[in-house]
């Protein structure tokens, strides 16, 4: 039997509830109990905490022989740093986390609606949704939003923004200023999903932070433009640490075809054009969100294919069995941890950097000096071939000499 404790303080959150409503799902396996809030640590095989408040050193001191864990952290902190191991939302978590910690497990936490699954009909007025945060519907704009702007020149089009509008406030700005979208905000609900979305036709996930004055920004971290060959259609992206997918599967539980935007979690989960769409530039929303809009019958394939895939691998029976198996490997052997010289890696990177710029420096230099002696040799032979032959000859046979 392997014990285990969940904890936080902040009981009251969205995402706590959301996380404890999956975790539950524990109990229902042979040889594992998940116990919530408790305090006392010495009862547990396994603790995990929330990610903004780990208590891992203050745990690890009443009970040294148990396996600690965070899940999704959001910052690198002692407590963090000390963990056995962490419980990540996105393989950009993963990715970020693996510089200090080594055994990772991928978990989704979502809320999960109750209602049927969509079937998609032909139909004059398209309703596109959002759920999420105040922030990821702000950095929709220019890219998505222009392309929804596009999309209403030719259709009639509703967005439906669902977020906490109580908590943060209406947005500051018209997402839509040409006036042919209409923008419909939403206060998030847990019932909002079944009350609301069973409306929505495609669902869209920005996630892309926008970068102001792109081409000086990419200019202004270019390292050295002629060893790698920089250039100007180089992408660079802005994405948190803590992206994920989540979002993705209560559009998918309620059958409506998604349009995500252009970050790694999203392009490991959708095949493009088969399971859902991927945006990013502008022109990518518009080719996704057309091609949804225009036909009922590719709206209805998209979300089928992606709810047979979320049966196979994302339903929180699945993340919870392999969250088991995980935590079973943990228990039964001591902590793997990172070597320091991977969480120092970067370090190494500008070491190297300072190195490399006097090299060039020195290279642009001798470049700078050999061409300026090329071209006082070229002068010097145009000059001597205005001389006559018998000096022209002479000359040119002592350069050659």
């Amino acid at each position: 039997m392997i014990r285990i404790l969940f904890t936080t303080e902040h009981r009251e959150q969205h995402y706590t509830i959301q996380a404890v409503n999956m975790l539950s799902g524990l109990n229902e396996f042979d040889g594992v109990q998940i116990d919530f809030f408790d305090t006392d640590y010495q009862k547990y095989d396994v603790i995990l905490f929330m990610g903004y408040d780990p208590r891992v050193l203050e745990a690890r001191a009443s009970n040294p022989r148990s396996r600690i864990g965070v899940i999704d952290p959001r910052s690198v902190t002692e407590d963090v740093v000390n963990a056995d191991f962490i419980v990540a939302q996105g393989i950009e978590e993963m990715n970020w986390a693996s510089d200090y910690v080594f055994d990772i497990c991928r978990y989704d936490i979502y809320p999960i609606p109750h209602g049927r699954l969509k079937t998609h009909v032909d139909k004059k007025n398209i309703i596109i949704g959002y759920h999420g945060n105040k922030i990821h519907l702000q950095t929709m704009f220019p890219h998505l939003s222009t392309a929804i702007e596009a999309l209403a020149e030719h259709y009639h089009v509703e967005f439906w923004a669902m977020y906490n509008i109580q908590g943060l406030g209406e947005l500051p700005f018209d997402p839509f200023p040409g006036g042919k979208v209409k923008y419909r905000p939403i206060q998030w609900e847990w019932d909002g999903f079944e009350r609301y979305f069973t409306h929505v036709d495609i669902g869209v996930i920005p996630n892309l932070l926008p970068i102001y004055h792109l081409p000086q920004a990419r200019k202004n971290i270019e390292s050295f433009p002629t060893l790698f060959y920089e250039q100007d259609t180089d992408y660079l992206l802005r994405f948190k640490c803590t992206s994920n997918i989540a979002r993705l599967y209560p559009f998918v539980i309620l059958g409506i075809p998604v349009v995500a935007d252009f970050f790694p979690s999203a392009c490991h989960t959708i095949q493009n054009g088969i399971t859902g769409f991927i945006g990013g530039s502008t022109g990518m929303w518009y080719r996704g969100l057309v091609q949804l809009t225009a036909s009922a019958t590719l709206r209805q394939e998209i979300a089928d294919r992606m709810y047979q895939q979320y049966l196979q691998t994302a339903t929180p029976v699945v993340f919870n069995r392999n969250l088991l198996r995980f935590l079973k490997k943990i228990v039964a052997r001591p902590p793997q941890t990172i070597p320091s010289v991977v969480t120092t890696a970067s370090k190494r990177l500008d070491d190297l950097v300072e190195v490399n710029a006097k090299f060039l420096a020195s290279q642009n230099d001798l470049v700078k000096v050999n061409a300026k002696s090329k071209n006082k040799k070229i002068k010097s032979l145009q000059r001597i071939l205005t001389f006559p032959a018998r000096v022209k000859r002479k000359l040119l046979s002592s350069i050659k000499k």
